[in-house]
């Protein structure tokens, strides 16, 4: 039983499916099967065009601006021992987890025409020769669920060890102990309703 189960939580398709999807989609169009309107139509080639030109290589290229500014309010603030988190709470009212996202972009120098959220993707790939790789992935068209399918089997397996076993049993009886808790209080609810 898993959380999605317990806690009857609404899971949308994987990213494994996603791949296995659009792998499936390109057989039936080599296969003459199915008939990709996106690359046939000329209203539908052009519209991407100017989508992928004038906005999504635009918007990429602003937020990698951007990320560069940012780190430049980095560095002022390191100089004025100012706290940079503060600066971007408090002065850019920005959620710390967006301006740290800009920035890595930047520090990354994740290729603008991919549009923002593809750079992000690139971004957060450690390993310099898998980023280039899935750099290369998004220019040949591969949707973001392909690209990520792609990093996460390039992924080595993490080695087991002791500690390893020990930090998820820690994990796993932390979390049963925590659901015996919200048990004990159901059923306690529950008798109260009876009575």
């Amino acid at each position: 039983m898993n959380l999605h189960t317990i806690f009857n939580l609404q899971k949308s398709h994987t990213v494994s499916f996603w791949k296995t999807f659009h792998q499936l989609l390109d057989v039936a169009e080599n296969n003459g099967a199915y008939k990709n309107i996106f690359n046939s139509d000329d209203k539908f080639i052009n519209l991407t065009k100017t989508i992928k030109d004038n906005y999504l290589a635009e918007n990429g290229q602003l937020m990698k601006n951007f990320g560069k500014l940012l780190v430049e309010a980095y560095d002022l603030c390191q100089r004025n021992h100012a706290e940079f988190e503060d600066y971007v709470d408090r002065a850019l009212c920005m959620n710390r987890s967006a301006a740290k996202n800009i920035m890595k972009v930047y520090a990354m120098d994740v290729e603008p025409s991919l549009g923002f959220d593809n750079m992000k993707i690139v971004a957060n790939v450690k390993d310099s020769s898998q980023r280039k790789q899935a750099e290369e992935s998004f220019k040949k068209g591969l949707s973001p669920n392909e690209v990520r399918a792609e990093i996460n089997t390039n992924k080595p397996e993490p080695s087991v060890t002791k500690k390893r076993l020990e930090s998820e049993k820690a994990r796993l009886e932390k979390s049963i102990h925590s659901l015996q808790v919200k048990l004990s209080d159901l059923e306690t609810k529950i008798d109260e309703y009876e009575e």
